[in-house]
């Protein structure tokens, strides 16, 4: 288990030119569980994905422990993450 840090992050998409994620600071300890939750389009999957590596913070840093999260191999780090969605589908169809 890692402490996850965002430090001053900014982020928005480039059709857009508003940002997603505003200047953003925060500190999850090591082992916390934690829930992001928010309206639709307030930047919840924007979060996991910065994390991931899928995509790169504007401005700012995202640090796991010690590590710089630009430094590192987006195959590694995702191997060595498990995140669970939003939209957690499980089945297609409807149950009867």
């Amino acid at each position: 288990m890692v402490k996850i840090t965002f430090e001053n992050v900014f982020f928005r998409y480039k059709s857009d030119d508003k940002w997603s994620i505003n200047d953003l600071s925060l500190n999850i300890k090591a082992g916390e569980v934690i829930g992001i939750v928010g309206r639709s389009g307030s930047g919840k999957n924007t979060l996991t994905k910065l994390i991931q590596r899928f995509y790169a913070p504007e401005k700012g840093r995202i640090i796991l422990d010690d590590l710089y999260i630009a430094l590192a191999e987006p195959i590694w780090l995702r191997r060595h993450i498990g995140i669970v969605q939003q939209e957690n589908v499980l089945l297609n169809r409807t149950i009867k």
